[in-house]
């Protein structure tokens, strides 16, 4: 069983309190202006447990996770257990896909993004939201993953120039960025930030707008 089956719940309720529900809030806002808008269903690679989707208005989901899905099928997603360098769907499927902290956990993100081009329309958009490395809090769960936390152990953080050059490879053109998540880890009280556009170096959460490129 993996980390995610086994503690579905508890990263679920992490959501639930502080300071998980002010940064969550921020992120979705700082994803949300890239997310809406554009034509045909839109599809979350590596859903979890659907809290983005929801919050997004993701139609549908996959995971390799049963555990996260569950909550993820609660939350009103059509979910499918899958695995994002196999996805089961035909060519052209989707108008949009969202992939929120997920990259860096992919063991072939060139191949999941591969796959990802492969269901989006020809105009279709792909978000991605990251935590880019160098940045505080990539720095904070690298420290935690070299004592050998389960889940961070396992992490990848990519610059800016490597996620370009994934998308690029895949087939794809970036168009614009917007960046949140400016306050540090291990704060005792968050307060809600507005995310501002553009790739901002001092940011932790990193939102990207691309699309396909013929």
């Amino acid at each position: 069983m993996s980390f995610f089956d086994q503690y579905a719940q508890h990263y679920d309720a992490w959501y639930e309190k502080e300071p998980g529900k002010t940064i969550f809030q921020d992120e979705v806002e700082c994803l949300r202006p890239f997310v809406t808008g554009g034509n045909g269903v839109r599809l979350e690679v590596g859903v979890g447990t659907g809290r983005f989707a929801q919050a997004l208005s993701i139609d549908y989901g996959i995971d390799p996770s049963a555990a996260m899905l569950s909550f993820a099928r609660d939350r009103g997603i059509k979910v499918c257990q899958a695995v994002g360098e196999e996805l089961p769907f035909r060519g052209g499927a989707f108008g949009g896909v969202l992939i929120v902290c997920t990259l860096c956990v992919l063991s072939d993100p060139a191949k999941v993004l591969r796959e990802v081009r492969r269901v989006l329309q020809a105009e279709g958009l792909l978000t991605i939201g990251e935590v880019p490395a160098g940045s505080p809090w990539a720095d904070f769960y690298s420290r935690r993953g070299q004592k050998n936390h389960p889940v961070y152990r396992g992490f990848t953080f990519y610059t800016r120039k490597q996620v370009e050059n994934l998308l690029a490879q895949a087939g794809f053109e970036v168009l614009s960025y917007r960046s949140a998540l400016f306050q540090p880890p291990e704060l005792v009280h968050y307060k809600h930030e507005t995310p501002l556009n553009g790739y901002l170096p001092q940011a932790s959460f990193i939102a990207i707008k691309s699309r396909r490129r013929e």
